[in-house]
């Protein structure tokens, strides 16, 4: 099941956040692409050229220990969203 992950501007509140993406995917990509859950984080962990690393995010979803964590340009990203998926399982 697709997971999404989203960064909102700052002032955006995440009042019928979900449904909104949800019903975009469905117009644009279709009800089978329709991300299972829906996680609101600050930023998203990146390299150094800004590629998000999947990987990691992938990681912590599975609940195992991500690795490569050292070419990370915020790594303390990785503790936020850890937490936010606590909360919200």
């Amino acid at each position: 099941m697709p997971v999404a992950f989203v960064v909102l501007k700052k002032g955006t509140g995440q009042e019928g956040l979900e449904q909104e993406i949800k019903k975009q995917v469905d117009k644009k990509i279709g009800p089978t692409a329709r991300p299972a859950k829906i996680y609101a984080v600050s930023d998203l962990p990146k390299t150094r050229s800004g590629k998000i690393m999947r990987r990691v995010l992938k990681a912590i979803l599975v609940n195992e220990e991500p690795e490569g964590l050292i070419t990370l340009v915020n790594p303390e990203v990785v503790e936020e969203i850890k937490k936010i998926i606590k909360q919200n399982s």
